[in-house]
Order: structure tokens, then sequence, then C-alpha cells
């Protein structure tokens, strides 16, 4: 009788470890799968962060171009107003010789 005890205490605590084991390897699972998760969306923010940032240059970039090409227009447009006072100045002057060479 003893002996069953003991048989039915083995058995017992054997299945008591099998049914530790499996929900080891359940919470195992989880937490795998879990991870794996974490690390799909992780990835999924990056490659998201990696197109936010690569449209954000090329904007930049497209900034940068845009200011480029208003300031040569600027720059002409201040050329040809200074080439314009220039050329009146001068007509003036000229102006001013020939009047002064008619008088002597």
């Amino acid at each position: 009788m003893e002996s069953s005890y003991k048989i039915l205490d083995d058995l017992t605590n054997e299945l008591s470890n099998i049914r530790n084991n499996n929900d080891s390897d359940v919470s195992n699972k989880l937490s795998v799968k879990k991870q794996l998760d974490q690390l799909a969306r992780l990835e999924g923010d990056k490659a998201s962060n990696e197109q936010q940032a690569h449209n954000k240059e090329e904007s930049l970039l497209d900034n940068i171009r845009e200011a480029n090409n208003n300031n040569l227009i600027k720059r002409k447009e201040l050329q040809d107003t200074q080439s314009e006072i220039f050329e009146a100045k001068r007509s003036e002057q000229s102006a001013k010789m020939l009047a002064d060479a008619s008088k002597y």
C-alpha cells in the first residue's frame, strides 16, 4: 500500500512538473510572440521614420533650390536697376557736358 502512495505521489509530482513545463512553454511562446510583434511594429516605425526623413530632406533641398533661384532673380533685378540708374546718370552727365561745351 505504501508503495502505491509512493507511486501516486511520484505520478502527482510528475504531472505537476509537466503542467509547470507546459505553463512555462506557453509563457515562453507568449513572450516570444510579444517580442516578435514589438519587433515588427518597431521595424514598421523605422521604415516610416526613414521615409519621413527622406521626404523632409527632399523638401529642404527643394526649398534651397527655390531660394537660390529667387536670389538669382533678385540679383538680376538689382543689376538691371543699377544699370538703368548708371545709364541715366551717364546720359545726364553727357547732356551737361554738351551744354557746357556749347556755352564755350
